[in-house]
């Protein structure tokens, strides 16, 4: 911890300049941004040609005190991820109590526009950049803010966040398994889940929730061929996630999200925060998909 009477008073007299190190705003409600730039360039820094450095954002509960305890619930979006520096989507979600809200960029080991998605999606080869890289992030965050419990804390997110997320329990990242115990996969994730990806110990004590659409993704032909439509693919290994995970005996929750295709909805939104907080999930209806 800084001590600044003492080391400034030794620096004054040995006229030596020292770096002041800045303690992390702890007032409820408090939005801390920190940077990292040793780490390497975030997915959306590669897609868009941006030299920015990562960035975690966190936003402390309006009853924050620095005696209590405060789970993480950890947002991370999908696409290229962002750049890490708005929190207001996560704390959308879990709410404005008792919850720390936090944002993640995505992190790529090598982008390459001209591969599938246009080079944005993540696969099994990303997944020790990913690992360092949250670790040396949420360390920081875990140091600088007193009261962060693993117990409660919930990380998660869509699409290619979903992704991310998946990929950290198949790998079993031994940091993400100690300091959460809620994982989240919206219309992201089950490719790496199956066969084998729920298998650790560890994942017992936990809870899941797995949202996924039920109409094609768009842009997608509507035309199925023998094999399936992509949708029909992915509902399959959806299907294969969730046996899976009830055969395992793990405390695992699946919705799908009716007449809505590669989205999070905000009505989906308000079920993913009821969940993390362990309140009743609203029943969201069917809507109607738009036609052709």
């Amino acid at each position: 911890m800084y001590m600044p009477c003492r080391l400034i008073s030794i620096a004054t007299v040995l006229g030596v300049v020292m770096p002041v190190h800045a303690e992390a705003d702890l007032r409820p409600s408090a939005i801390i941004k920190l940077e990292f730039p040793d780490l390497p360039p975030t997915l959306y820094s590669q897609a868009k040609n941006e030299d920015v450095p990562a960035t975690l954002t966190a936003q402390l509960p309006d009853n924050y005190t620095p005696e209590g305890k405060w789970p993480l619930f950890v947002f991370i979006a999908g696409g290229i991820g962002g750049k890490g520096t708005e929190v207001g989507n996560a704390r959308k979600i879990i709410g404005t109590t008792n919850f720390i809200a936090v944002t993640l960029p995505l992190f790529q080991r090598v982008y390459d526009p001209k591969e599938e998605a246009k080079g944005m999606a993540l696969g099994v080869d990303d997944f020790v950049t990913l690992r360092q890289a949250y670790r040396t992030m949420l360390s920081r965050l875990m140091k600088e803010v007193p009261g962060i419990v693993a117990e409660g804390s919930a990380v998660g997110g869509f699409s290619n966040g979903a992704h991310a997320t998946a990929l950290l329990i198949a790998g079993k990242d031994e940091f993400t398994l100690a300091h959460f115990r809620q994982f989240f996969f919206v219309d992201g994730g089950a490719p790496f889940l199956t066969p084998f990806g729920l298998f650790a110990p560890s994942l017992n004590r936990c809870r899941f929730l797995m949202l996924r659409g039920d109409q094609e993704l768009q842009g997608t032909s509507a035309n199925k061929p023998a094999w399936g439509s992509i949708r029909d693919r992915l509902n399959l290994i959806s299907d294969a996630v969730d046996g899976t995970a009830r055969s395992r005996g793990l405390d695992w929750t699946q919705v799908v999200m009716r007449g809505r295709g590669h989205s999070f909805e905000p009505e989906f939104q308000i079920v993913v925060g009821q969940w993390v907080r362990g309140a009743k999930m609203d029943d969201v209806p069917a809507k109607m998909p738009a036609k052709p």
